[in-house]
């Protein structure tokens, strides 16, 4: 069955209880505004998942999560990509939760973090197969991240993907250790992009 995604703002609750009367509640992730309502209806059909808008950066990897797992569940036979874990730093919203859904797409996990900062600290706290880096972040940039995460020793030799626009590349790449980072791509990430970095990776 498709993934039901429902907004109601006020979880009016006579309507809500006959349309999920009506689908499987596994398959039914709810965006409103009253969270308790909506938990009181999470309570009563189970596998159903509550948002409330706008969403934090964990909220968005959780709801994709949910969301992309309703999608491909036995969809996919013998997964390639079932160990990989790759993790996406970029600040937008939508570039964030673009990549997220490519590499999901070839059935590839990944996390987030929203910044150059949490990315170092993440690496630090888990094993990821591959990084993925937008290079304009607040704080600390993403070469600045790259550099600060080869000082990791785990992540001394794994892949890093310096993301930017071509004013972007032009304007830094010349400048900094080639050693830092092991590919380069070009915004907007399309799904031929990303599948060509992936063939090349892990093939």
């Amino acid at each position: 069955a498709d993934l039901h995604i429902i907004i109601d703002h006020q979880c009016r609750s006579e309507n809500l209880a006959n349309l999920m009367e009506a689908l499987p509640s596994e398959k039914v992730l709810l965006l409103t505004d009253a969270m308790q309502k909506g938990q009181t209806f999470a309570e009563r059909f189970a596998g159903m998942q509550v948002f409330q808008p706008p969403l934090s950066s964990k909220e968005w990897d959780s709801l994709l999560h949910f969301a992309h797992a309703s999608q491909h569940n036995g969809r996919y036979g013998k997964n390639p990509f079932a160990d990989k874990k790759v993790l996406i730093v970029e600040d937008n919203d939508v570039n964030r939760m673009l990549l997220s859904i490519l590499l999901d797409e070839q059935g590839i996990a990944s996390e987030s973090a929203v910044s150059g900062l949490e990315a170092v600290q993440m690496c630090k706290e888990n094993p990821y197969d591959l990084i993925l880096m937008d290079i304009h972040m607040p704080e600390l940039n993403g070469i600045e991240a790259a550099k600060q995460i080869r000082g990791i020793e785990a992540y001394r030799s794994v892949p890093i993907a310096i993301i930017s626009g071509v004013e972007g590349l032009k304007a830094n790449f010349d400048d900094y250790d080639t050693t830092l980072y092991d590919f380069m791509l070009l915004k907007p990430i399309d799904t031929e992009k990303l599948n060509s970095l992936i063939s090349e990776l892990w093939a």
